[in-house]
C-alpha cells in the first residue's frame, strides 16, 4: 500500500486497451501494480467503428479482462471523418479525446498508453520525413500533461517482441488489427521499411529530445518571469527580457502562447514562429496575427489573445447542461431552469458597452478593445448576465436573483509542459 505523508494513497489508473498485444501486456502489468497498492486500473476500450467487427472485438477484450477481475469500459466513437489517408490519425485523436474525457469525468489523473520502442522509431522516421531536424524529430514524450489527465507511456523502452513473448508465456492471446498491414496508411509503410536494429533512429530522436528539453526549460523560465496569464483567454507580457534570447527560444515561447490561447492542439509552423519571433522584439512592432491569435502592443505591453474573427459562433446552453465553447472554456449551467434562451459566445462590441459600468471590470480597460470583445459571455434572452467570472444579479423577469454558472479554461494544451521526458536506460 502506497502512502504520501500521513495520507493513504490508493492509485487509480486508466489504460488505453485496443486488444492488441502491446496494450494488453500493459494492462495486465498496470492492474498488478495497482492491485498490490490496494488501487485499481481500469481498461478503456474504444469501439472505433472503422470495421464491422470492432464492437465484437471490444466486447471480446472486455470479457478477456473480466477473467482477471479487471474492469473494462467500452467507449464508442461516432465517426465524423470521411475515409481517406488521414482517417487513422483522426481516429487516434478521437480515441485519445474519448479516454481523456472519461478520466476528467471520474477524476482519474493518469492515462497509460502502450506505445513501445518500435512505435517510437516509426514516429521519429515519420517526423523526419516532414521536418528533417528540430523538435519535431524528438519522438514521443514519456510524460505529457493535458488539461484532463497526465498521459504516460511506460513501454517506450520495450521491444514489441518481448511483450508478445510475455503474453505467450502466460497463455494469453490478443487481437491483430488488419489495418496494421494496410499500406494505404503512412505508419504501415514506414514500419515495413524499418531496419531490424532501430537504435540509430532512436539515438537521433534522443539527441533532438535533449535539445528540446534545454529549450523547454529556458522557455518555461521566460514565461514565468515575463508573462501574466488571465484565466479568460488573455496573456500580458513584458518583453524587455526577450531581447537577449536566441530566436529559437523566442519561437518556442510564442508557439506555446499561440497554441494555448487559440485552443489548438498543435503550434503554428516553425517558419512562421521564427519570422514572428524576429519581428516581436523590433522597436516598431505594433501587432500581428498567427494561428487564430492576435498579438497587440498597448502602452508598452504585449497582449496575446484570441483573434476575434476566429472565435466560435455562440452556442445554446440549457439549464443543467455543460458545453465546451471555442475549445477553450467549459461552461456549466446549474439545473435550476427558467424560461428564455441561454447562449455562450464572445462578449462583442455591443456586450462591452452593456457591461461598461459593471463593478469589478475596470481593470480590463487596459486591454486592447479586441481582447475585451473576445471575452466569454453568457447571455439570457440577449442580455449579458455573466462575463469574465462576474455574474449579474437582480435581472428583471428572471426568477432567480443569481445564476448558477461555472466556467473554467479547458485549453487542450497547457502553457508550459514538464520537461520532455526521454525514455532511456540511463535516466
Amino acid at each position: 500500500m502506497a502512502w504520501f505523508g500521513p495520507f493513504e494513497v490508493r492509485p487509480r489508473l486508466a489504460v488505453g486497451v485496443s486488444g492488441g498485444a502491446d496494450s494488453l501486456a500493459l494492462m495486465l502489468s498496470a492492474a498488478s501494480w495497482a492491485t498490490e497498492r490496494s488501487g485499481e486500473a481500469v481498461a478503456l476500450v474504444v469501439d472505433h467503428g472503422l470495421r464491422a467487427e470492432s464492437l465484437a472485438e471490444a466486447r471480446w477484450v472486455e470479457g478477456r479482462l473480466g477473467a482477471f477481475d479487471i474492469r473494462a469500459d467500452i467507449l464508442t466513437w461516432r465517426r465524423d471523418a470521411p475515409p481517406g489517408p488521414g482517417l487513422q490519425d483522426h481516429a487516434r485523436r478521437a480515441r485519445r479525446d474519448l479516454m481523456l474525457s472519461w478520466c476528467r469525468e471520474r477524476g482519474v489523473l493518469h492515462l497509460l498508453l502502450g506505445h513501445h520502442r518500435s512505435d517510437q522509431a516509426e514516429t521519429i522516421v515519420m517526423r523526419q520525413q516532414r521536418v528533417a531536424t528540430g523538435d519535431g524529430v524528438a519522438g514521443m514524450s514519456g510524460i505529457v500533461e493535458t488539461a484532463d489527465a497526465r498521459l504516460l507511456r511506460p513501454l517506450l523502452l520495450c521491444e514489441p517482441g518481448d511483450l508478445r513473448q510475455r503474453l505467450r508465456a502466460a497463455g494469453q492471446t490478443w487481437v491483430e488489427d488488419p489495418s496494421n498491414r494496410d499500406n494505404r496508411f503512412e505508419r504501415v509503410r514506414v514500419r515495413s521499411r524499418l531496419p531490424d536494429d532501430v537504435s540509430g533512429i532512436l539515438d537521433d530522436g534522443a539527441h533532438a529530445a535533449r535539445a528540446r528539453r534545454v529549450r523547454d526549460d529556458r522557455a518555461a523560465c521566460i514565461l514565468a518571469a515575463t508573462v501574466r496569464c488571465h484565466p479568460w483567454g488573455v496573456l500580458e507580457a513584458t518583453i524587455g527580457e526577450w531581447l537577449s534570447e536566441p530566436q529559437a527560444v523566442l519561437a518556442d515561447v510564442l508557439g506555446r502562447v499561440v497554441r494555448t490561447i487559440s485552443g489548438n492542439e498543435y503550434r503554428p509552423r516553425t517558419r512562421a514562429l521564427t519570422a514572428l519571433s524576429g519581428r516581436v522584439v523590433e522597436p516598431g512592432f505594433r501587432g500581428a496575427t498567427l494561428g487564430g491569435c492576435r498579438l497587440s502592443v498597448r502602452r508598452g505591453r504585449l497582449y496575446i489573445f484570441r483573434e476575434y474573427a476566429a472565435i466560435q459562433a455562440p452556442c445554446s446552453l440549457k439549464p443543467g447542461q455543460t458545453v465546451v465553447w471555442d475549445r477553450r472554456f467549459r461552461i456549466a449551467l446549474g439545473p435550476a431552469g427558467t424560461d428564455g434562451e441561454y447562449r455562450v459566445g464572445a462578449l462583442g462590441r455591443e456586450g462591452c458597452a452593456a457591461v461598461r459600468d459593471w463593478p469589478g471590470l475596470g481593470h480590463l480597460d487596459a486591454w486592447p478593445a479586441e481582447a475585451r470583445r473576445g471575452l466569454p459571455a453568457l447571455r439570457w434572452n440577449d442580455t449579458v448576465v455573466s462575463v469574465a467570472g462576474l455574474t449579474r444579479t437582480g435581472l428583471a423577469g428572471h426568477p432567480s436573483r443569481t445564476i448558477d454558472m461555472k466556467i473554467r479554461p479547458t485549453n487542450p494544451e497547457p502553457l508550459t509542459n514538464p520537461r520532455f521526458f526521454i525514455a532511456s536506460g540511463s535516466e
